[in-house]
């Protein structure tokens, strides 16, 4: 578990962004204007200056490939997770954006056990603190 705990440090500045259509355009540039108007929307402005790496990743999945994004500081990712509930008002093209964790392989596996037994009531919650390292 050890090496996942590292990992998951490398990741601390990132973040993984759902439901952005795959017609948005995947240079930089474009995902990077994307993700500072979704900032503008949320009351959590972003500049280009705060985006370190932002690009799609993984297979598709209902026409929109994750984006995942890469902050120079966790300041910036931290103020737009803590926004992240204004997301519910906001949507592109009828489809909802969701900002979740950039989890490694093995934690997002947990997660998705744990929310899978949250579903069928095993559990009452599941919840990820990323901000902490042990």
């Amino acid at each position: 578990m050890l090496a996942s705990s590292e990992e998951q440090y490398s990741h601390r500045e990132s973040i993984q962004i759902n439901g952005i259509p795959n017609d948005i355009d995947d240079n930089e540039d474009a995902l990077a204007d994307f993700i500072i108007n979704i900032g503008d929307q949320m009351e959590a402005p972003v500049k280009r200056d705060d985006i370190s790496v932002v690009h799609r990743a993984g297979k598709s999945t209902h026409n929109s490939r994750p984006v995942l994004v890469k902050f120079v500081s966790r300041n910036t990712r931290d103020k737009l997770m803590k926004n992240r509930q204004k997301l519910k008002d906001i949507s592109v093209k009828g489809r909802k954006i969701y900002f979740n964790d950039d989890l490694t392989p093995l934690r997002a596996k947990l997660f998705s056990y744990a929310k899978n037994l949250e579903n069928v009531k095993c559990i009452s919650t599941t919840m990820i603190n990323t901000l902490q390292h042990y």
